[in-house]
């Protein structure tokens, strides 16, 4: 593994191109809130699929950021904090432009480049640091410990997230990672028929990839009806589940559950509308006279 004062850790994982289509009425805002929690970056997916009009016609695909956005973001993220904290440093002016072009070519789509000009802050930061930076590594079951002493701050980075660590603190990263799981059906805003049977509703199937190391999957399923209900929590040990529900609106996200450590960040959200087909009664005569 390998260690410098601004670069902790680094274990980069890569996932293909996402994509998104219009529904009808849907603005980029909703889009950006629904896909990516944050309605602000519709600006960066309309520089990312070329847009100049908003609304985008209903049936658009849209192409969604890749994990270098959150490489990026990650890097902004730290680079702020570094900036909100060096105070009348030396390079302080300077660093506080570097960091405005990084939050501009963010909003432009270009990640890479945000990426690497939030680096820049960093250096020209840590350039300014009179005091050696000091920070102490320790591995043990499992886990790595990263203890910064003095000088500047130390920034920590696993799985495309960073944190700084600024002298004082210590900071915990778990060794396994678990990717979260990719949902495969039903589509995403699909509208799903289950027909009742002589025992009741009939059962909604959700499926998601499988995760390597995932020992179990949680599954949590929430109504989009109002007012919203209790929401479903499932533990299953395969990549697929049966649910029987009302008919109605939800959504649902899904974990990787290791056996030991922490279970991965949530799926992307997708929602679906049930539809019940109620069973049909046959009614015949009696044979008898």
């Amino acid at each position: 593994m390998n260690w410098t004062a601004l670069t902790s850790v680094a274990v980069l994982t890569a996932s293909a191109a996402a994509v998104v289509v219009v529904q009808p009425g849907e603005s980029l805002e909703q889009i950006a809130q629904r896909t990516l929690g944050d309605a602000k970056a519709a600006e960066e997916l309309k520089a990312l699929n070329g847009l100049t009009d908003d609304p985008v016609p209903a049936g658009t695909t849209l192409t969604l950021p890749g994990p270098e956005r959150a490489r990026a973001l990650s890097a902004l993220v730290a680079a702020r904090n570094a900036v909100a904290q060096s105070g009348s440093r030396a390079n302080g002016s300077k660093a506080s432009e570097t960091l405005s072009k990084a939050e501009r070519l963010f909003r432009a789509a270009k990640y890479a480049a945000s990426a690497a000009a939030a680096d820049e802050t960093w250096k020209l930061l840590s350039g300014a640091t009179q005091q050696n930076t000091r920070f102490a590594i320790r591995v043990a079951d499992g886990e790595t410990r990263v203890t910064s002493k003095s000088g500047q701050a130390v920034r920590v980075e696993k799985d495309g997230v960073a944190r700084p660590v600024h002298p004082g603190q210590t900071i915990t990263v778990k060794a396994m990672s678990l990717a979260a799981p990719t949902p495969l059906s039903p589509a995403d805003l699909a509208r799903v028929v289950v027909k009742t049977n002589e025992k009741g509703v009939g059962s909604v199937a959700l499926t998601w990839q499988a995760v390597t190391g995932a020992a179990r999957y949680a599954l949590e399923i929430v109504s989009l009806e109002q007012p919203p209900g209790k929401p479903v929590a499932l533990n299953v040990d395969r990549p697929e589940a049966h649910v029987a529900l009302p008919a109605g609106k939800y959504a649902w996200t899904v974990r990787a559950v290791p056996g030991e450590g922490e279970r991965s960040d949530p799926s992307t959200r997708r929602s679906f509308e049930l539809s019940v087909e109620p069973l049909k009664l046959e009614v015949t005569r009696p044979h008898w006279k």
